[in-house]
C-alpha cells in the first residue's frame, strides 16, 4: 500500500506526535508498506532514524508571511529558498514556545485552506500528493484538515486524520477564534473517511469536543521500537522510577503523576 502521511513539524522541540509518527512510518516500511512522511511547518526533532523526506511544506516561515498583503504579492519562486529545512531550523531556534493566543488568526487562515491566505502552499502540497498518487492520506492532526477537500477533488485518495493534542491547540485560542476553528474543523471533516485516536478515553473525549460520530473513530495505540532496549529484571531493593519524557505543563497533567507517586 502507498501510504501518504503528513505530518507537523514543532520548531525544533521534541514533539510526541512528531516521534510516534515518525515510528509509524519505519513500523509500517517494515510490514512491506511503502510509507512517504511528509514534514509541514518545520522539519522534525526525533530521537530515532529520520524517515521524513528531505522537503517541508507549508514552511512556517512563508505561512507566517502569507498573513501579510505584501509578501502575498511576491512570488513562490522568490521565497522557495526560506521553506529549505536548514533556513526553518535555523528560524524555529528564535521562535521559542508560541503564545498560541496570537496565532488564532493565522490558525483560521490555514483551516480555510483554498479558501485562505495560504492558498498557493496548500495547492503545493496537494500537487506533490497527486503526482505520488498515494492510496491513501494520512493527517498527522486535524488543524491540518484544510487539505482534505483538495485531496478529495484533485487526488481521489481517501483521508484519515489523527486526533493527537488538537485540542490542546484550540484549547488555547480566544474562545472566538476556537469556536470558529472547531466549525471549520468539522466541515473540512466532510472530506475525511475516518479518524484514528491514541487512546479510548481521547476518541470519546474528541467526538463530543469536535460534534463528530464516535463510530468514526478507531483507537490505534501508540507503540515504540524496542530495537535498543535490553529487557532487565529490577532488584528487590531498587527504588521505583518513573521516566517523563514531555513538556512540563498542566496539560500534561504531570502534577497528577506526582502526587499519585507521593
Amino acid at each position: 500500500m502507498r501510504i501518504a502521511s503528513v505530518t507537523a513539524g514543532a520548531a525544533g522541540m521534541f514533539c510526541g506526535s512528531c516521534l510516534r509518527d515518525n515510528t509509524l512510518a519505519a513500523a509500517l516500511v517494515a510490514k512491506g508498506h511503502e510509507c512517504l512522511l511528509i514534514p509541514t511547518f518545520t522539519p522534525l526533532t526525533l530521537d530515532e532514524p529520520d524517515q521524513s523526506i528531505g522537503q517541508v511544506f507549508l514552511g512556517g516561515v512563508n505561512i507566517y508571511l502569507d498573513e501579510f498583503t505584501l509578501f502575498r504579492w511576491i512570488p513562490r519562486w522568490a521565497r522557495q529558498w526560506l521553506d529549505r529545512p536548514k533556513i526553518l531550523r535555523l528560524a524555529s531556534r528564535f521562535s521559542g514556545i508560541e503564545n498560541y493566543e496570537r496565532l488564532g488568526t493565522l490558525a483560521i487562515s490555514m483551516l480555510r485552506g483554498e479558501h485562505g491566505r495560504q492558498r498557493i502552499a496548500f495547492e503545493e502540497l496537494n500537487q506533490f500528493l497527486a503526482e505520488y498518487r498515494p492510496d491513501v492520506v494520512l493527517l498527522t492532526n486535524v488543524l491540518l484538515s484544510a487539505v482534505a477537500p483538495l485531496i478529495s477533488k484533485q487526488v481521489g485518495a481517501p483521508v484519515v486524520a489523527t486526533l493527537q493534542g488538537d485540542d490542546i491547540f484550540l484549547d488555547a485560542l480566544k474562545p472566538a477564534h476556537r469556536e470558529e476553528a472547531k466549525l471549520l474543523i468539522r466541515t473540512n471533516g466532510q472530506s475525511i473517511n475516518g479518524y484514528i485516536a491514541t487512546s479510548a478515553y481521547y476518541a470519546d473525549h474528541m467526538a463530543e469536543y469536535l460534534n463528530l460520530d464516535r463510530d468514526r473513530i478507531d483507537v490505534v495505540y501508540p507503540g515504540v521500537s524496542l530495537k535498543h532496549h535490553v529487557a532487565s529484571k529490577p532488584k528487590p531493593k531498587d527504588l521505583p522510577i518513573i521516566g517523563y519524557f514531555a513538556r512540563i505543563a498542566p496539560e500534561k497533567g504531570l502534577h497528577h503523576l506526582v502526587e499519585a507517586f507521593i
